[in-house]
């Protein structure tokens, strides 16, 4: 069955789901930025060890951050043999999983701690620079976090859709490749459908409710800060120095 590439939130008490939007998707910017300029096996190793400590720390079924990464795994072994062709080492091959692996922990972990109108708050606040040049930056955060929400919601269309075949002797998990072939083209035109339905019933109830983004709107839940946030902060801030004191050493030597 397919897997969600980004989890639903889930409700729990934990330092993480208390932390500031703004300050989650800040540090998200700083690992990916973390991630991806560091080629060092023992460098990405430590990463991994800390989004496990996120995982420990959100307080959340440890098989959600699971399934996206086993969804994804006949792409990671489709890359690891392409590189494999074009004489990637081994240890970038592995650095590159190690990556890609660390960065859906981090985004799961975000959309798992985090409510949805809090990630519209938090884009808000990390694109409000752009008001000045008039960019409708209220539109556009409401746009991208509808469209993260989405993601979800189609895999499990898709779901519905293959189990309602699976039930009618056209099972997907035991289907040879052609027939499998033909069940996929049998799932894309109604899952979509069924988005778009869903789509068009957001959008009314949306209108119904008079959303205006241009409009200054008040909210329920106000996210404040807290110690901890520093703290969280600091953390990644500490990664980046430990990345450019290692490069500044190994430039030395």
């Amino acid at each position: 069955m397919l897997n969600s590439i980004c989890a639903k939130y889930y409700p729990s008490i934990s330092p993480l789901h208390s932390i500031h939007p703004f300050l989650k998707l800040l540090s998200l910017l700083l690992f990916i930025v973390l991630s991806w300029i560091s080629d060092d096996l023992w460098f990405h190793l430590l990463l991994i060890g800390f989004s496990c400590l996120l995982i420990f720390e959100s307080h959340g079924p440890y098989r959600i951050y699971w399934k996206p990464i086993w969804g994804m795994k006949y792409f990671f072994l489709f890359l690891f043999i392409i590189n494999l062709c074009f004489g990637v080492s081994w240890t970038m091959n592995i650095v590159m999983m190690l990556r890609l692996i660390e960065i859906l922990i981090y985004t799961t972990m975000i959309t798992l701690t985090t409510k949805t109108m809090s990630l519209i708050h938090g884009l808000e606040m990390i694109m409000s620079p752009l008001k000045l040049i008039r960019v409708p930056v209220s539109s556009i955060a409401m746009i991208i976090t509808l469209a993260l929400q989405f993601i979800p919601n189609i895999t499990e269309q898709a779901n519905k859709i293959l189990k309602s075949l699976a039930s009618r002797g056209l099972d997907y998990e035991v289907a040879s490749l052609r027939e499998k072939w033909k069940i996929l083209k049998a799932v894309v035109i109604p899952m979509f459908l069924l988005s778009f339905k869903r789509a068009d019933h957001l959008a009314e109830a949306m209108e119904l409710r008079h959303y205006n983004p241009e409009e200054a709107r008040t909210r329920l839940e106000v996210d404040c800060y807290h110690r901890h946030d520093l703290y969280f902060l600091i953390l990644h801030i500490l990664l980046f120095c430990i990345l450019i004191g290692k490069e500044v050493f190994l430039c030395v030597i």
